[in-house]
């Protein structure tokens, strides 16, 4: 019996030993440590529990340092898209920067005269194509197209450009040209049985090859070509006067309103009324007024202002021509005006 209290005791002694002898882990207490053991193993689970606390803060400040370092080298880019993001912004096109990439690959002539539009070419019949260089050499039928049989509707874009029909953005070209004849191939006629007509004029007393002027006319077939009687006598026609030419001064050679009309367009309704814009340039200030080169020709000029006067122009007919556009000038004009204006006599 002594013998096994002996065996009892020197067990109880070794389990104790290794109880104190196991490392104690963070935020674990042994249960069977008690008394001076206990608070031992105690002290040393609260400073190795510090410890990791301490090691676990070190780690997600560096972690979020770099993550202000991976913040600042996106800023900007933290909301947009992967396109958004692999799209940098880019200058608006323009003169100062023109479109060389368009949707339709093939859309520039080797003139860098724009072709006429894919909703042209595939609904239209084509009556007369000529480039400006064949037209001052010979007469000023430019680009006419026959007769439509149906009504047609603009698209609101020209798929060939992405922009709407009335913007002239695509229409500028590298070497600072501006491409008024491929602009005016977007504008065919609309209504049945009327055929769509451009011109371009040059001096031909002066044979210099110098564009003097354009004119795009949409009108019924049959007005001008008997017998059939047309269903309507609705017109709409464009005057361009570029830099050279002589026109719209009155038989003494003085200007109404001290002002040169460079720019007309009439959108006659049949037995409703007309819808006119003008654009004048004040006589004082034409001589120096700026000027772009005419794409596709050898040394013909428009008004720069002419272009600004057929976007407003345009865009106002194609939105709603029977409400003057806010950036569009009344009729009752001053004296020395410079910009486009409105009249409407219904």
């Amino acid at each position: 019996m002594k013998k096994n209290l002996v065996v009892m005791a020197t067990s109880l002694v070794l389990c104790v030993s290794m109880v104190l002898a196991t490392p104690a882990y963070a935020g674990v207490v042994k249960k069977n440590a008690t008394g001076a053991a206990a608070k031992a193993v105690e002290e040393q689970a609260k400073a190795d529990e510090k410890k990791e606390n301490e090691t676990q803060v070190s780690s997600e400040t560096s972690s979020q340092g770099q993550g202000d370092q991976t913040e600042q080298a996106h800023a900007g880019l933290k909301d947009q898209t992967p396109t958004g993001q692999a799209a940098q912004p880019q200058k608006e096109v323009g003169r100062d920067n023109p479109m060389t990439v368009f949707p339709r690959a093939d859309y520039l002539g080797p003139d860098g005269v724009a072709k006429d539009p894919s909703y042209v070419t595939s609904n239209f019949e084509v009556e007369v194509d000529k480039t400006i260089y064949q037209c001052v050499r010979s007469t000023g039928a430019a680009r006419w197209l026959k007769m439509r049989q149906e009504s047609f509707a603009y698209p609101e874009v020209n798929p060939d450009t992405g922009y709407p029909l009335w913007s002239t953005k695509p229409f500028w070209r590298p070497d600072g040209s501006f491409d008024v004849y491929g602009y005016l191939k977007q504008f065919p006629a609309r209504n049945k049985d009327h055929t769509t007509r451009l011109h371009i004029y040059t001096d031909y007393e002066k044979r210099n090859n110098v564009v003097t002027g354009m004119l795009l006319s949409l009108s019924n077939y049959y007005a001008e070509n008997p017998p059939f009687i047309p269903t309507d006598l609705n017109e709409f026609n464009l005057w361009l006067f570029f830099t050279t030419s002589n026109d719209m001064t009155n038989t003494n050679g003085r200007y109404l309103n001290d002002a040169k009309t460079v720019f007309i367009v009439k959108d006659i309704h049949e037995g409703k009324g007309i819808i006119q814009w003008r654009g004048c340039i004040d006589i004082d200030q034409i001589a120096n007024a700026p000027t772009v080169k005419i794409t596709g020709s050898e040394d013909s000029y428009m008004y720069l202002v002419q272009v600004e006067m057929l976007e407003k122009a345009m865009r106002n007919y194609l939105q709603n021509p029977y409400i003057k556009a806010t950036d569009v000038s009344d009729w009752d004009i001053p004296n020395h005006f410079t910009g486009l204006y409105y009249f409407k006599d219904f």
